[in-house]
């Protein structure tokens, strides 16, 4: 360690069994000594915005990339938002999801749940909530390899071009991790209320036409639809034509009403509300501010493009004068002189159109997507490679069928080729259309690796992989254990997980029976949490979880949870050790500052803490526990801030 000494390990407490690790630095994870190791965590503080309009007293959750809850808390009256947990290092992108709360533009609860992420692994970072990151969020799913640190990052470059809606500073420095200030509170407020405007409009006008759909679905949709950079039905597994078409329509009408600064939000002009929602949030003025703000070079594209995409598929004069007039609008231009081109007449014309389309026939819907294709009908002279998506199946047992269909789009329509690298013997190849399909056999048991499907216009090539099929006998099924606690205190968050396996390495899914009211339960992970009231107190008996593969199912044995009143039941424990002297090159310690407390139940993990800046103390009490068993263990740290490994472990009771 470079600059700072260690404190001495082998100190032995003589009341609590307690012994204090050496200090490590940042960054150093091996464990010589044989300690107890746990998964490294970092501690780390995020804050950042909320809102598509700024959302006051939203509720909000953080989990690591793998769906592990890690903090939970709410955006103030200002719609901002601060946060301090530990955070597993090799979790990242934390996904923070936002859900309800007060718009402070539309003084109404907000019409979708928004998600933001912390992609930088240090410990402080800015993590802005908003329509961009929620986007940028579902398309990362749909790239090859997942939501990665990398893709998210890649998502976020294409979701600011392709859907701007007014976006300008924040096009180049990204609207996930800026800190909001002054500089560019007018431009988030009105960029987010414009996209949160289109995504509303897009899903109601579905919902007109008979389409069950809801704006989280746009937004999934929406998200797929990117993985190829354009808005026209082509993507990801998960886009879906018609909504593509219905955005577009309504991107031509949101954005003249942006760029003109008469944006209607439930039918009224919102241009008050935003300025409201702006004074709230910004201490300082808006600088530049909402009146003054202009159209950008990527905003008028993306208008125009969509606007000669609904002028494709109608006949409406009002809608072929505006086209004809589109190319007097241009970046920069004021808001007064684009009031001046439209009148109330291009206004309804736009909005019968956005009706017309959602309801239109399959050929309209794909009139639409084409000419969006093309950005508007401008000839594209680059080529652009091929796309291919999909999500390959994992796992197989012996007689079963499997069968993969990658999802391709090429913008420029070419004639595509299909390879494969890897293929299993079991497996056919269609050289036409990159789909694999076989049945394994018993000889075939086992991990087939490194699959790459790849797809080519002859220029460029795309892949999906590689990746695995796991071949299993056919009498594989999947497990589950784990101890739930069996006590709940009325006021504090109750979770269990249990842990799961499957031998084919295939998904899971998790159900229970007889879950208590008062706790909620995650099909994907498993996770049983909640907090119970007054009025849960008593039993909830004969709980039950199981995991199933699709085929075979595992389950828990049954399990009580008994709620008690936390001034009746909370318990404690004393903890006590004997201070390190010595740093671990044996010179005299000098500069102990204090110590920090672990504790957790048995099976979780050491997500409570408590930290003593007294190097003087040699005891402390942990009150306010459930009553049950307990592992504790301690570290002690410099006036660097340098901390130790952890000290053995001791098992305590809280009663």
């Amino acid at each position: 360690m470079k600059g700072t000494r260690r404190v001495a390990y082998g100190m032995i407490a003589a009341i609590s069994s307690i012994v204090l690790g050496g200090c490590l630095s940042k960054g150093e994870a091996d464990d010589p000594y044989g300690l107890f190791v746990v998964e490294h965590k970092q501690e780390v503080s995020i804050s950042g915005s909320v809102g598509d309009g700024p959302l006051a007293n939203s509720d909000l959750s953080v989990s690591a990339v793998d769906g592990n809850s890690l903090a939970e808390g709410k955006s103030d009256e200002k719609a901002g938002y601060s946060m301090t947990f530990y955070a597993p290092v090799k979790g990242y992108p934390l996904i923070i999801t936002a859900s309800g709360g007060k718009d402070l533009v539309t003084n109404r609860a907000p019409d979708f749940a928004l998600q933001g992420a912390v992609i930088s692994s240090s410990a402080v970072a800015t993590a802005n909530i908003n329509p961009f990151s929620t986007l940028a969020i579902e398309m990362a799913k749909d790239l090859n390899g997942g939501l990665t640190t990398a893709n998210l990052a890649r998502a976020e470059e294409v979701v600011t071009v392709a859907l701007n809606s007014g976006l300008s500073t924040l096009v180049d420095s990204g609207p996930i991790a800026t800190p909001i200030d002054e500089r560019n509170i007018a431009e988030i407020v009105m960029a987010s209320e414009t996209l949160s405007e289109i995504i509303r409009r897009s899903s109601d006008a579905l919902n007109s036409a008979g389409e069950a759909t809801t704006a989280e679905r746009v937004i999934e949709s929406l998200g797929a639809d990117l993985i190829d950079g354009v808005i026209e039905g082509n993507g990801g597994a998960r886009a879906d034509g018609r909504i593509s078409a219905a955005v577009i329509a309504a991107s031509a009408q949101v954005l003249l009403e942006s760029m003109s600064h008469t944006l209607h939000v439930d039918g009224i002009d919102a241009t008050d509300g935003m300025q409201y929602a702006i004074s709230v949030v910004s201490p300082n003025p808006a600088e530049p501010a909402l009146s003054t703000m202009t159209p950008g070079t990527e905003m008028v594209e993306q208008w125009k493009a969509a606007l000669f995409a609904v002028a494709s598929v109608s006949d409406d004069p009002d809608i072929l004068q505006l086209a004809a007039a589109a190319d007097g609008v241009v970046p920069g231009m004021a808001a007064a002189d684009i009031r001046a081109m439209i009148s109330d007449s291009h206004r309804s014309a736009l909005y019968q159109a956005l009706n017309k389309i959602a309801a239109g026939p399959p050929s309209m819907v794909a009139a639409v997507n084409s000419v969006a294709r093309t950005g508007g009908g401008q000839i594209v002279t680059a080529n652009r490679a091929p796309t291919i998506s999909g999500s390959p199946q994992k796992s197989i047992r012996i007689g079963e069928q499997y069968d993969f269909q990658p999802k391709v789009s090429d913008l420029d329509g070419d004639e595509l080729s299909f390879s494969v690298q890897g293929k299993p013997g079991w497996l056919k190849f269609e050289t036409k259309t990159g789909r694999l399909s076989g049945a394994p056999t018993n000889a075939d048991t086992g991990v087939h690796a490194g699959i790459i499907v790849s797809v080519s216009d002859g220029q460029a090539s795309s892949n999906v992989g590689p990746f695995s099929i796991t071949v299993a006998g056919a009498d594989s099924a999947p497990r589950i254990s784990g101890s739930p606690p069996a006590d709940a205190i009325v006021g504090v968050r109750y979770q269990f997980k249990p842990t799961a396996s499957d031998p084919n390495g295939g998904p899971m899914r998790f159900s229970i029976e007889n879950k208590p009211t008062w706790a909620n339960f995650d099909v994907l992970t498993g996770l049983l949490a909640g907090t119970p009231g007054e009025s849960d107190v008593g039993a909830d008996r004969n709980i039950r979880i199981s995991v199933t593969d699709g085929h075979s199912t595992a389950y828990l044995a049954a399990f009580s949870i008994e709620v008690k009143s936390a001034g009746k039941s909370a318990g404690r424990v004393t903890v006590s050790w004997t201070p390190p002297t010595r740093n671990e090159d044996g010179t005299v310690l000098k500069n102990l500052a204090g110590y920090r407390i672990y504790w957790r139940k048995e099976a979780a993990t050491f997500n409570d803490s408590m930290m003593i800046g007294n190097a003087n103390v040699t005891h402390v009490q942990i009150d306010d526990l459930v009553p049950g068993k307990y592992e504790i263990v301690v570290t002690a740290f410099n006036d660097l801030g340098t901390e130790s490994r952890f000290s053995n472990m001791v098992s305590k009771v809280a009663d």
